[in-house]
C-alpha cells in the first residue's frame, strides 16, 4: 500500500512537472526553468525501476506537449470542424507519440550503469540531445518545443546558437540540469570535491570550445552597404472569412488598402502565407495590376499564394517580376503533416473525412532553391513559410545566399494562443543562428521585424489589420552553424554515447566479476 501510495505521489510529481515546462518558453521566457524541471523530474525518477521510470518520464513528456501544445485543438476543432473530442484526442495522441521520447531518456539514464558524474554530465545531456535530434527527423520531424529554444532570449543564445545551432543547444539546458543534479545528490558526500572539479572541467570545455569554434571558424560578420525599407502587411482575416469565397473579393481589397498605405515609402513590400487563396495560375489579371504598381512605384512586392505546376500544388512565395515570365517563387519545403499533405494516405486519409483542411495535399519544393534579386536593391533574399521555420539545418543553404531573410505565416489557425507566440520565438532563435535580420509577416500576428541578434525591432499587435514598416540592413559573413549545420555535432554527441555504452558494459563486467 505504501508503495502503492508513492507510485502515486511520484505520478503527480511528475505531470505537475511537464505541465510547468511551456513556462521556459515564449511567451513567458523562464528558461531557468527548464534546467530546474529536468532536476527535479530526474530526482523523482532516481530510486525506481527503469520500467518504472520509463513510464514516469513518457507522463513527464505527455504533460510538456499536452499543455504546450494545447493550441492544436483550436486549428482542428475552431477552423478544421472536427468535434472537440476529436480534437482534444488528436492532441494527446500527438503528445503521446512525443512523450516516448522522454521515456526513453528516463529509461536510459536509469538503465545504463556508470557513475553519478558521467550519468549527469555526459549521459543526460548526451541522451537529451540525440533523442531530440531524432524526434526533429523522425516522420517528417516535430522538434517543436525543444530545449535549447527555451535559451534564445538569453546571453548564451549570443554564443551557443551561431556555433551549434538552437537544437544542439538543448544539449546545455540538460547539462545545466546534471550540474543541478551533481550537486545535490553529492553535496554531503566524500564525492563531492570530485564533482565540483568535474563540473569546472566541463565548463571549461563548454566555454572555451564554443569561444574557439566561433573565432577560428565563423566569419566576421558585416553590414552590407544599402538600407532597405519593409513593409509587412498584417491582413487580419478571418479563418472563416479566408475560405470563404464570398469574401475572397473583401479579402484581397483590404490587402490593396494596406499596402496602399506604405507602396510609396517602401522598397519592399511583403504579404503573409497565402494572402492570395486562389492559385497563381488563375490569378493572371490581378497579379498584373499588382506588377503595374509594383513598377509604378518602384517598390518589390512578395506575397504568399499557392500555384499548381505539372498536376503539383505547391504552397508557395511569390516575387512578382517585371513579367510573369520574371517572376519567382519560393515553394514551401517542410510541409506540416496533416495540414498540409496526409503521411500514407491509405493509412490516414481518412483524416479528410474529419477535418475540414482547406489547400491539403500540397506537394513539396527542392531542397535548395534559387534566392529572391531584385531591381530596385541589390541585397538577395530568401523565404521561408511557416512551419519550416522550425528547421534551421534546412534553412542554413537560404542564410548562405542572403543578407536577410523573410518568414511568412498563417498563425490565425491557432487562435489566441501559445503557438505564435512560440513561433516567433523559434524565427529569434534562427535571426541568431544564422546573423541575418528577419522580417516575418503573418495574417494575425504576430508579425515582427527580429534584428540578427535575435532581438524584436518592431511587432505589430496581434488581430488587427494593420501594417509594419521599418529600415533594415542586410549582413554578410557566415556563422559556424550555417557553413557546417548540425551534423558534426551529431556525430560527436554520438561518439559520446557509444563511449558511455562502452564504459557502462566495462562497469557491469566488473561487477559480475566481483561477485564471481
Amino acid at each position: 500500500m505504501k508503495r502503492s501510495n508513492n507510485l502515486l505521489i511520484q505520478i503527480i510529481i511528475v505531470i505537475t512537472l511537464g505541465a510547468l515546462m511551456p513556462l521556459a518558453f515564449a511567451p513567458f521566457n523562464q528558461w531557468w526553468l527548464a534546467p530546474l524541471l529536468l532536476m527535479a523530474w530526474q530526482l523523482t525518477i532516481k530510486n525506481n525501476s527503469k520500467i518504472h521510470s520509463f513510464w514516469l518520464s513518457y507522463l513527464f513528456g505527455l504533460s510538456i506537449f499536452a499543455v504546450g501544445l494545447w493550441w492544436v485543438r483550436i486549428s482542428v476543432n475552431q477552423f478544421g470542424g472536427a468535434p472537440l473530442p476529436l480534437a482534444i484526442t488528436i492532441v494527446f495522441v500527438l503528445s503521446g507519440y512525443l512523450a516516448i521520447y522522454y521515456g526513453v531518456l528516463g529509461y536510459l539514464t536509469q538503465k545504463i550503469n556508470v557513475g553519478t558524474i558521467t550519468r549527469y554530465l555526459l549521459l543526460l545531456p548526451t541522451a537529451g540531445v540525440l533523442l531530440e535530434i531524432l524526434r526533429s527527423h523522425a516522420f517528417t520531424g516535430f522538434p517543436w518545443l525543444a530545449m535549447g529554444y527555451s535559451l534564445t532570449p538569453t546571453l548564451l543564445a549570443q554564443y551557443l546558437f551561431p556555433v551549434f545551432g538552437a537544437l544542439i543547444s538543448s544539449f546545455i539546458v540538460y547539462w545545466l540540469a546534471g550540474v543541478l543534479l551533481l550537486i545535490i545528490t553529492t553535496f554531503n558526500q566524500r564525492s563531492f570535491s570530485r564533482s565540483f572539479i568535474s563540473i569546472i572541467a566541463s565548463t571549461i570545455i563548454i566555454v572555451g570550445s564554443t569561444l574557439g569554434l566561433q573565432k577560428y571558424l565563423s566569419d566576421p560578420i558585416q553590414n552590407l552597404s544599402e538600407p532597405i525599407n519593409i513593409a509587412l502587411i498584417q491582413g487580419n482575416i478571418t479563418q472563416d472569412q479566408k475560405f470563404d469565397e464570398t469574401q475572397f473579393e473583401a479579402s484581397l481589397k483590404t490587402y490593396l488598402s494596406l499596402t496602399e498605405n506604405v507602396i510609396n515609402k517602401a522598397n519592399l513590400v511583403v504579404w503573409p502565407e497565402t494572402a492570395v487563396v486562389a492559385y497563381y495560375n488563375n490569378m493572371s489579371s490581378f497579379l498584373e495590376n499588382l506588377r503595374q504598381w509594383s513598377d509604378y512605384t518602384d517598390t518589390e512586392l512578395l506575397l504568399g499564394i499557392p500555384r499548381n505546376q505539372q498536376l503539383q500544388d505547391f504552397n508557395a512565395f511569390l516575387h512578382l517580376g517585371e513579367s510573369s515570365s520574371q517572376d519567382q517563387f519560393y515553394d514551401k519545403y517542410r510541409l506540416l503533416p496533416f495540414g498540409e499533405y496526409i503521411p500514407i494516405p491509405d493509412v490516414f486519409g481518412i483524416f479528410y473525412e474529419w477535418i475540414n483542411i482547406p489547400l491539403a495535399g500540397f506537394t513539396k519544393g527542392a531542397p535548395q532553391q534559387a534566392p529572391f534579386t531584385f531591381s530596385q536593391f541589390s541585397t538577395q533574399t530568401t523565404g521561408s513559410i511557416c512551419f519550416e521555420a522550425v528547421f534551421g539545418e534546412s534553412l542554413r543553404y537560404q542564410a548562405n545566399q542572403s543578407g536577410f531573410l523573410v518568414n511568412i505565416s498563417n498563425d490565425a489557425w491557432f487562435g489566441d494562443s501559445l503557438a505564435p507566440w512560440q513561433h516567433l520565438q523559434i524565427v529569434q532563435a534562427r535571426a541568431i543562428e544564422f546573423a541575418r535580420p528577419i522580417a516575418r509577416a503573418t495574417n494575425t500576428g504576430l508579425t515582427a521585424f527580429v534584428a540578427s541578434n535575435g532581438e524584436i525591432i518592431a511587432q505589430a499587435p496581434q488581430f488587427e489589420a494593420t501594417t509594419l514598416s521599418t529600415t533594415i540592413i542586410g549582413k554578410k559573413g557566415l556563422t559556424t552553424y550555417v557553413k557546417y549545420g548540425d551534423n558534426p555535432w551529431i556525430i560527436v554527441a554520438s561518439t559520446l554515447f557509444l563511449l558511455i555504452i562502452i564504459c557502462s558494459f566495462k562497469n557491469r563486467r566488473k561487477q559480475y566479476t566481483r561477485k564471481g
